[in-house]
């Protein structure tokens, strides 16, 4: 932030793809020894059922999730697909968690897709590479069938969450009707 001169106060929209720890750690900070939220000014998102799945995880989601962060903001709780701002807008995309949501920018004819966990890194491009930490692998699979046929045909840029080599690209798709990414 403060490479692009801007402080945690000019942020006022924190949009969480999922609650699990890798993804929303990031909202609070301990401050005299309380949880805080690290953009005092901002609006937090998530999915409804995806914030009561976190406060009451099982054996299976127990160690993905940080209940006491998570339980310490305020939440703007949305359920679906919902327009947040003009031309920014979530799309639950279930499989990784339940309530998983990707985020989609638009702007002048062009789409910014955020993928956050849907696929995680461009090595789970193909559509039966799926992570071992999604809760319904079969909804994962077909939402990726989905979400990659619509970014070729759209050409959207998609983002990566977790990829070391690529943060984000275009999906090209063969003969053999297999996806791959031009990186930007």
């Amino acid at each position: 932030l403060t490479r692009l001169g801007l402080s945690v106060d000019d942020i006022d929209l924190v949009i969480n793809t999922h609650l699990h720890f890798d993804h929303a750690g990031g909202n609070t900070m301990m401050e005299n020894g309380t949880l805080q939220p690290v953009f005092r000014k901002a609006r937090y998102v998530v999915q409804k059922g995806e914030y009561e799945d976190a406060l009451s995880p099982n054996e299976r989601t127990r160690a993905s999730y940080r209940p006491e962060h998570i339980g310490s903001l305020e939440w703007d709780l949305v359920e679906g697909d919902v327009e947040l701002l003009p031309g920014v807008s979530v799309m639950v995309t279930s499989g990784h968690t339940r309530h998983h949501q990707c985020v989609k920018v638009e702007s002048d004819g062009q789409v910014a897709f955020f993928l956050g966990d849907l696929i995680p890194t461009t090595c789970h491009l193909p559509l039966p590479y799926i992570m071992g930490y999604d809760l319904f692998p079969l909804e994962t699979l077909e939402q990726k069938r989905r979400l990659l046929h619509q970014a070729y045909e759209e050409r959207w840029l998609l983002v990566f969450e977790h990829d070391p080599g690529v943060s984000m690209g275009y999906v090209r798709r063969n003969e053999k009707g297999t996806y791959s990414i031009d990186p930007v």
